[in-house]
């Protein structure tokens, strides 16, 4: 019964912080979804525009075009280009990963202030009354 005679504990300082930092948690996560889902489908184009430069855009049909590219994915491309679009892959994700560490990185950087705020003020309050 003691506490609902002291003042709160967290003020509306703290909780705005608490919000950003609430905020910063859950655009990490969509930062880091869309950075893997963004790497996989521009790979896969820049995968499917290469192939059919490399096997000429004489047909017009898209069966015919879904044709070549399957051969072509079959194993008639060169280990060079292969090496690129997985480097290219890997370039993205850890795009994504780096954003998502730096967002929960500030997200806990704010819990933090607020931890130590409250752990101040506790302090100061109780010292006073001893």
């Amino acid at each position: 019964m003691e506490n609902s005679k002291e003042a709160p504990v967290l003020s509306k300082r703290n909780n705005k912080l608490l919000d950003i930092s609430k905020a910063c948690e859950i655009i990490a996560w969509i930062v880091l979804v869309i950075y893997c889902v963004y790497g996989f489908l521009s790979q896969t184009q820049i995968q499917v525009l290469k192939e059919s430069l490399i096997l000429g855009s004489s047909s017009t049909t898209a069966f015919n075009t879904v044709l070549r590219v399957s051969e072509v994915l079959k194993g008639n491309l060169s280990p060079m280009v292969y090496l690129k679009l997985i480097v290219d892959l890997l370039t993205q994700l850890l795009q994504g990963v780096l954003g998502f560490l730096t967002l929960y990185g500030i997200s806990y950087g704010l819990k933090m202030l607020v931890e130590t705020d409250v752990n101040y003020r506790l302090n100061k309050s109780g010292d006073g009354n001893e």
